[in-house]
Parts: structure tokens; sequence; C-alpha cells
């Protein structure tokens, strides 16, 4: 499989239409999910006061309002996302 690497809530939107499926996390198949796919700048990050960062997760909303992906737990019991073309 072709190594991707996610910059942008668009790219991420593309992808899952051109895959026509993505899980959001690991889920079992080394490097296929958009959490390991996703660019450093977009990885899950945790301040000192307690607060967070997610850019996958903000882009959820979006991606799902201004596409025709579907989110759900898809791939046992674990989140993600299944375009609907």
């Amino acid at each position: 499989m072709p190594r991707y690497e996610i910059h942008s809530c668009e790219q991420m939107m593309e992808l899952i239409q051109q895959l026509g499926f993505l899980p959001l996390l690991a889920s079992g198949i080394s490097g296929y999910s958009a959490e390991e796919m996703a660019d450093e700048e977009c990885r899950y990050v945790v301040f000192p006061d307690g607060g967070w960062d997610w850019p996958l997760w903000k882009w959820k909303g979006i991606i799902i309002n201004e596409s025709d992906c579907v989110y759900g737990k898809f791939f046992n019991g674990k989140a993600g996302f299944i375009s609907r073309s």
C-alpha cells in the first residue's frame, strides 16, 4: 500500500474518497488510519494546562457536512469514515 500523509482536512476528504474507507484510529492494519497518516502538525497534543488539540477531531464534523462520507464505528467497534460513493 502506498504511504499517505495527511496535511489538511481537504486532503483527508480526498483520501477517504480515493480509498473508500478510512479508520480514524489504529485498527490492526499497520499504517492504515487517519491517526497514523497524519502529518506531525496534525497529531494529538496535550498542553501543560491540561487542554488539548487534535485537528483530526475538529475535521470530523467538516468531513461529515461537506463530503459524502459517513462516520461511525464500522471497524470492529472502532470509528472511521466510509465514502458513500
